[in-house]
């Protein structure tokens, strides 16, 4: 037991956490007990922290002391303490408060008062600005389309990938023909800087323009990811001889045909006197064949 005749002063939190946007304050009680007859005032002051999510005097908050005064018989005093907001993703954070030494003053326990800053800052993700072109190949082929997170994460991260058409885009790639349709989620695990998501590109023997999909992410739970940037745009190029159907015969050595692909209305094709054609042949484009666009 204290003895009464003379004075005790401990220190516990009151608001022990606040939003680090919000800048604090958070607060602390200082409690005078035994001889409280007298008036008087303590000093106390921010102190490192020896937790491993300490926050950092100066890059956290600054370091504060306050002088916390007694009239005859109070008993107790509030002291607030405020801190820094920066735009860094960072873990819950604690700093302490605690007497400054050197007082002629007895200290009873608890003699320090430990506080915290709760991160309202989200990391960012966006998909790595890179082209995603592929060429349609005889069997299927393989795209990585990969996303990057602005810093290490801090704990796991769920997030959703989703292939869409592309908004504008002329020639749209067809899901289940030119590629297989995803909505997929991946967590991403804690001190991740990104991963990447493996779109499969169907092979068919189609001539087609290039095509175009997209692929879209969004934040689902865990540690908060706010998605920046443009959506993923996806280019099919087509690796399909085209052929050309004649549509009609103009004369012995000239025929109008139509292209199988959407690149051309119509094409004059300049053919050698010796060759034999029907108006329900089809040939191959090459370079025996002298070709001029009619628009």
């Amino acid at each position: 037991m204290r003895p009464i005749a003379e004075t005790f002063y401990t220190i516990e939190p009151l608001i022990s956490s606040a939003r680090e946007g919000t800048l604090g304050p958070v607060s602390v009680t200082v409690y005078k007990s035994g001889n409280i007859s007298a008036a008087s005032s303590v000093q106390i002051t921010t102190v490192m922290s020896s937790s491993v999510n300490a926050a950092t005097i100066g890059t956290d908050l600054q370091t504060q002391s306050s002088t916390v005064n007694f009239v005859a018989g109070q008993t107790s005093a509030v002291a607030n303490f405020s801190f820094i907001n920066d735009a860094n993703p960072e873990p819950f954070e604690t700093f302490l408060v605690g007497f400054v030494p050197g007082q002629n003053i007895n200290i009873g326990t608890p003699s320090q008062a430990e506080l915290g800053i709760i991160n309202d800052d989200s990391a960012t993700i966006m998909f790595d600005p890179v082209p995603y072109t592929v060429t349609e190949g005889d069997s299927n082929v393989m795209l990585n389309i990969t996303f990057v997170t602005s810093q290490p994460l801090l704990e796991a991260s769920t997030i959703r990938i989703t292939s869409i058409p592309t908004p504008g885009a002329t020639n749209q790639a067809t899901a289940g023909v030119d590629y297989v349709a995803f909505n997929q989620t991946i967590t991403l695990p804690a001190s991740s800087t990104g991963h990447y998501y493996t779109v499969t590109i169907l092979s068919n023997s189609e001539a087609e323009p290039a095509e175009q999909f997209s692929a879209s992410l969004e934040f689902v739970s865990g540690t908060p990811l706010t998605v920046t940037g443009p959506d993923a745009t996806v280019t099919i190029n087509d690796a399909d001889a085209e052929s050309l159907t004649v549509s009609s015969i103009e004369s012995t050595t000239s025929i109008s045909v139509i292209s199988s692909t959407s690149n051309a209305k119509s094409i004059s094709t300049i053919i050698p006197t010796t060759s034999t054609w029907h108006s329900s042949s089809r040939i191959i484009l090459s370079n025996s064949i002298t070709t001029s666009l009619i628009t």
